[in-house]
């Protein structure tokens, strides 16, 4: 009986220590992948903080946010997370002549000096805002048949419809260039590889079996010797 439990403890201890070596990979370290035309990059921080990169084909976009591990996955969270779309309120105003524009960011925060383009029945105007203001008049405007309101950093606003509303409430969502959106990414970690959420796509692509598909973990001078 005594070597019943000696044999099963030590079978215990086995497995343990299997799943420990396995769970504890050291995943702090610049890991990289080359795909096509394009260099991917992954930096992991020890204080839990990550940075990624992909540069190639004259396009270079990033993010950067907090990492953490579950089992064998990776999770990367970054710091933007995806805007909410550019908004658009319109109605039509006994008391409003002409036809009025309301323009606000998601915070509240009027838009000064935007860039309008307006389409009417008669024609079109095109034309700089020169006030910070957040309100605008048009008040020889009739029958606005669609309109497309820009300003830097924001997402654009484009409107046709009803040509019987004259007033209009506007929320500019913030547009961000060059730049990764993750929330709860989950990457797989496996034989000391990491494997993105785009690498089954990838293989589709290239079609290649014998091609990389996965980072791999860049060795310092520490981890060399």
């Amino acid at each position: 009986m005594k070597r019943i439990i000696q044999i099963l403890l030590l079978i215990s201890s086995l497995t343990c220590f299997s799943q420990t070596k396995s769970d504890t990979i050291d995943l702090v370290g610049i890991w990289k992948y080359s795909g096509g035309y394009f260099e991917y990059t992954l930096t992991l921080n020890q204080d839990s903080t990550y940075e990624y990169h992909i540069i190639g084909d004259l396009r270079n976009i990033k993010s950067q946010g907090e990492w953490g591990k579950k089992k064998n996955k990776l999770i990367l969270n970054s710091d933007k997370q995806k805007p909410s779309e550019t908004e658009i309120i319109s109605k039509y105003s006994d008391t409003t002549k002409g036809v009025t524009f309301v323009i606000h960011d998601i915070s509240g925060e009027p838009i000064g000096m935007p860039h309008i383009k307006i389409k009417t029945s008669i024609g079109k105007i095109d034309t700089l805002i020169t006030n910070f203001s957040g309100k605008f008049n048009f008040r020889t405007i009739e029958n606005i048949q669609g309109f497309e309101i820009s300003f830097v950093g924001l997402k654009d606003a484009t409107w046709t419809g009803k040509m019987n509303r004259n007033y209009f409430e506007i929320l500019m969502a913030p547009e961000y260039e060059n730049y990764i959106f993750q929330t709860n990414e989950t990457w797989k970690i496996k034989n000391n590889r990491l494997y993105s959420p785009s690498s089954k796509k990838d293989n589709k692509i290239y079609r290649d079996k014998g091609r990389i598909n996965y980072y791999l973990k860049e060795k310092t001078n520490a981890n060399s010797k």
